[in-house]
């Protein structure tokens, strides 16, 4: 890859979707960010908006990623947290990117 799947406080977690196009990367910055395996560039950044990505997990059909996000809280304690992200958006992304006509 012409760029390393880092995030700017280290990564935790990475996964790739079963038909090897995609890889996902998270770590303690908030920040999920999903790089093309084709093209070896980062075509999104997501901001979870909240606590360090610990687990990435896409859908068998790569439309949508899962991440577990954990809050630590002085009053509550450790709190987890799943999302799931419709991803089609970022497959309508990178064909426009790699357009060349």
């Amino acid at each position: 890859m012409t760029q390393s799947p880092q995030n700017n406080c280290g990564v935790h977690t990475i996964a790739i979707s079963k038909n090897g196009k995609w890889l996902a990367s998270g770590g303690y910055d908030l920040n999920i960010k999903i790089w093309n395996l084709d093209s070896q560039k980062q075509i999104a950044n997501i901001i979870s908006g909240q606590g360090s990505i610990r687990k990435l997990i896409f859908s068998d059909d790569g439309n949508f990623l899962v991440s577990s996000v954990a809050i630590l809280n002085d009053f509550l304690g450790r709190n987890n947290t799943v999302k799931i992200w419709r991803l089609l958006k970022l497959e309508i992304r990178a064909k426009r990117k790699n357009y060349s006509g």
